[in-house]
């Protein structure tokens, strides 16, 4: 089986039964990139389709409208100018992909620390990051109810 089928059958393994998944997470370590694809493709398809569905201009209108008076008419301006949809898009993803990483890192750190702190000396970084990244895959349920919400 390669590597491509077997994180395939392993996500929906996530959903119907969590154990055998965490224990092919464990065992494949080198597959941990399978799940954060997915759910970096997945939030990207999430956001083309909020920005192609919702109005730019109220978006930037409502975002600004939330300063207030604080800012400057001039800043204001200069604020609207930039905040076009392309941008906020590209915002967005930089956003979702630092983040991503430093949450899924960060949640595999501490359960390395943690486990080498109570005597677990075998399990590598690249396991419990393989343990975290999969066990993230049930947001895709969440994402698909944020793309209904849009609606």
């Amino acid at each position: 089986m390669n590597a491509l089928s077997a994180s395939a059958g392993n996500v929906l393994a996530t959903f119907s039964s969590p154990r055998e998944a965490f224990t092919f997470a464990k065992q494949h370590p080198g597959l941990w990139w399978a799940p954060i694809a997915l759910l970096l493709l997945a939030s990207t398809a999430f956001w083309l389709y909020f920005f192609a569905t919702v109005d730019g201009a109220w978006l930037v209108n409502s975002e600004l409208s939330q300063m207030g008076d604080r800012m400057p008419p001039e800043i204001t301006a200069q604020v609207k100018a930039l905040m076009t949809p392309r941008m906020m898009l590209f915002q967005a993803l930089t956003v979702l992909v630092i983040a991503l990483g430093i949450k899924l890192s960060a949640v595999a750190a501490y359960l390395q620390l943690v486990a080498k702190l109570s005597g677990d000396t075998k399990t590598r970084f690249g396991q419990w990051l393989s343990l975290v990244a999969w066990s993230c895959l049930p947001l895709l349920v969440g994402l698909a109810g944020q793309s209904l919400h849009v609606l």
